[in-house]
This record gives C-alpha cells, structure tokens and sequence, in this order.
C-alpha cells in the first residue's frame, strides 16, 4: 500500500468516524490490507465488519507520529481536541500534564489551556487553532499569556513542585496550528505544533531570550 493510499484511508476514516466494507471496497483495498493498517492502532477499534475512531485526538497523534500531514488532519479538529493532541506531544516528551487549570491570583481569576511540568520547568501553555494571524493578534496573545504566568507564579499550588529543587522556571508559551513556525514576542514564544518538538528540546539554547518568572522553594 503506497503512502498516498495510506493517507487517503485515514482522512476518510477521521472524516466519517468509521471505515466499513463498502468505503475499503470502493478504496479498492483488500480486508487484510486494512486490518493490518489497523491492527496496532489503539485509537481504532473493530466493529462487525466497519472500524470505527474511539478516540480522534489519540488518532491524529498517531497518525502524526507516522509522519502524515497534521495539518491536513487537524482541520476536523475542534479546540478541546488541538488541546489534547499538545497534551500528547508534551507527555511524549516527558512531561506531566495538567488541563483547563483554573486558579485565583488576587481577586482575578485564570484559566490556562495546559501547565506542563518536567524538572524544574513549568510551562504555562494557551493553544490558538491558528491558520494565519497578523503580528498584532500573535503579540496580544503572547503579552496576555505573560500575565498568566505571571499570576501562576505568585499563586501555583505546592503540589505543582517538584520538591528536590529549590528554584522552579515558569515559562509562558503559545502552540499554534500552523503559524508562526517560531517567534519570541518580547520574551514570550510562539510556536506551531510543526516547531514543538524542537522547542522542548532546545529552548535551554535561547533562554536568555525568554520571558521567565522564577519561584523559590
């Protein structure tokens, strides 16, 4: 089966929610091809003779993690499941994670899309299902995750901390859909999900450059 079968095969199944005889048939595609297309899938599950997405944010990661084309998939996301879908990446990474944290900073209340905690690194997370934006939306959204952070410093819960160490990072962050592939709007880092990866990985090698509110223990 050529990549581009393979692709096909999963838009249709993201779209409809199921793939049953008729779809693979009109696929051309033979019952054991898809079987074994399926087989480890742990998001897809076995019906009669149809299978059917019991999990669609668990699909589209691992579909990503295969390589296909996230964009593409992403649009049949809705916001809770681009959420989810960052939830994974991050946890892939080694990072614990905790969604729509809510808190009280003062008299204000926030709410925060991701906390993600690894070490000693908090990062404060808001996710936009951006296509495009101009500079000044991707700038008012960075300035306003600052005061997030900011509130989440003066108010995080203990159980937040790793206990061993005596200074904890908190680091405000937007992951956008597709744009900016990675920009830093006055400390604050806007990266798509494409750019992610490689953010966790290296952003120690510009955090100079970041925005970050530390704590002591």
């Amino acid at each position: 089966m050529s990549l581009l079968q393979k692709e096909i095969l999963y838009k249709l199944i993201l779209q409809k929610g199921s793939l049953c005889r008729k779809d693979r048939e009109e696929l051309g595609l033979s019952s054991q091809i898809v079987e074994e297309i399926f087989a480890d899938k742990k998001s897809v599950e076995k019906r009669s003779e149809c299978y059917v997405i019991t999990d669609a944010t668990g699909f589209l990661f691992e579909a990503w993690l295969e390589g296909f084309n996230l964009i593409e998939l992403a649009y049949k996301m809705n916001w809770r499941n681009f959420e989810g879908f960052v939830a994974l990446l991050l946890k892939r990474q080694g990072y614990t994670v905790h969604r729509n944290l809510r808190f009280k900073a003062g008299e204000k209340r926030y709410e925060l899309d991701i906390l993600a905690s690894r070490f000693n690194i908090i990062l404060a997370i808001d996710c936009k299902r951006w296509v495009r934006a101009p500079r000044s939306k991707l700038k008012k959204a960075a300035l306003a995750q600052e005061k997030r952070a900011k509130a989440l410093a003066t108010s995080m819960p203990i159980n937040f901390y790793d206990k061993a160490k005596r200074e904890v990072k908190i680091i405000p962050l937007i992951v956008s859909l597709i744009i900016p592939q990675a920009e830093i709007f006055e400390g604050i880092p806007v990266v798509n999900i494409y750019s992610l990866k490689d953010f966790l990985e290296n952003f120690e090698l510009y955090e100079d450059e970041l925005k970050i509110f530390r704590v002591k223990i």
